[in-house]
């Protein structure tokens, strides 16, 4: 699937229903967030607006309902089948829509993997240990490739040297 930003008015008599491959989010008119990557572990959806429901899919894989409230993301891990209630600054998950990006502390790896599927590029860390250093800040995905990627070395203190032509390398 990908990533998606929603925005539904309710509608009863024909509800909006998105399907992932493990489960279903089922629309009670609203606005939310479903990331749902298949080469991620997690699916996350997030609601800023209303109210959804994460149900059973077709393949009874999600053998429970759990409901949103504004604020909130459910993350669902397809190995564990197990779903994680938490609160959140919807920001975070909504504000690539507006083509800013917005971090709080969060891993290196998971910001070079929002780029890589932003941009269409891959990254390679000459030490994985750098994937864990912890970051803070916005990006403007406007800008150019380049200066968000120099945007990220100098809040990450590393690095990104271009080694192709979507490929870079992340050093100390």
């Amino acid at each position: 699937m990908g990533e998606a930003y929603f925005e539904v008015k309710h509608n009863e008599k024909q509800p909006f229903v998105v399907q992932t491959t493990d489960i279903r989010v089922r629309v009670l008119g609203t606005q939310f967030n479903v990331s749902a990557y298949p080469s991620d572990n997690i699916i996350e959806t997030v609601l800023t607006e209303g109210k959804v429901r994460l149900e059973q899919n077709s393949t009874g894989m999600f053998s429970q309902t759990t409901d949103l409230m504004p604020g909130q993301l459910a993350a669902f891990s397809k190995t564990e089948r197990t779903t994680r209630l938490e609160e959140v600054d919807i920001e975070n998950y909504t504000l690539w829509t507006e083509g800013l990006l917005k971090f709080e502390s969060t891993d290196l790896s998971r910001v070079v993997k929002r780029l890589e599927r932003y941009f269409n590029i891959r990254f390679r860390y000459e030490d994985p240990f750098l994937g864990g250093i912890k970051i803070t800040g916005k990006l403007e995905l406007t800008d150019s490739r380049e200066a968000v990627l120099e945007n990220v070395a100098a809040v990450a203190s590393v690095k990104i040297i271009k080694t192709g032509d979507n490929y870079y390398e992340i050093s100390k």
